[in-house]
């Protein structure tokens, strides 16, 4: 589990370049202090969630020596994306698939925005641990190893908690 954490810790300056931004738009509003930890508990709340689902869809499949491969697979995806979202180049289904699913959380972003309550922010939270984010995902494929749906949702709280600084 220590996993978890050093790798949110290593990542948190990615993540601090990426969603610090769209996170102090949203938490700026008084109690200050207050909304940042509302804000933070959804967005780790999700990532637990996700990885509450990836280890139960591993622990119905012994995925532990395909590992390799769905690393790999997952990983060329990832860069195909990146390529396609750099480039410009749509990549069948993906990109059309991606921009849909982006464009439906911007929806639900500013929706929620205009809420002035903390259940507001905390959902604003829950929906930024939706945005697409390679390393999420990376935390999320070590999921899929996991013996169960328990310890993936642990993995997930200790790598958001990770990100949190």
């Amino acid at each position: 589990m220590w996993t978890a954490l050093v790798m949110g810790l290593a990542g948190s300056l990615h993540c601090a370049g990426m969603c610090s931004p769209l996170a102090m738009a949203i938490t700026t509003r008084k109690p200050f202090l207050q909304h940042k930890i509302i804000y933070n508990t959804g967005r780790i709340f999700t990532y637990a969630l996700l990885g509450a689902m990836a280890a139960a869809f591993g622990s119905l499949f012994s995925l532990t020596s395909y590992q390799n491969i769905l690393s790999f697979t997952i990983g060329g995806l990832f860069l195909l994306i990146g390529v396609g979202a750099i480039s410009g180049i749509n990549v069948p289904y993906f990109t059309a698939g991606i921009s849909k699913f982006t464009s439906q959380l911007k929806g639900l972003f500013s929706f929620w925005l205009q809420k002035k309550s903390s259940l507001a922010v905390f959902v604003m939270g829950m929906l930024n641990g939706l945005l697409p984010c390679g390393l999420t995902y990376l935390a999320m494929t070590y999921c899929f190893i996991l013996p169960a749906a328990q310890d993936g949702f642990v993995f997930m709280i200790l790598f958001g908690l990770g990100t949190w600084p």
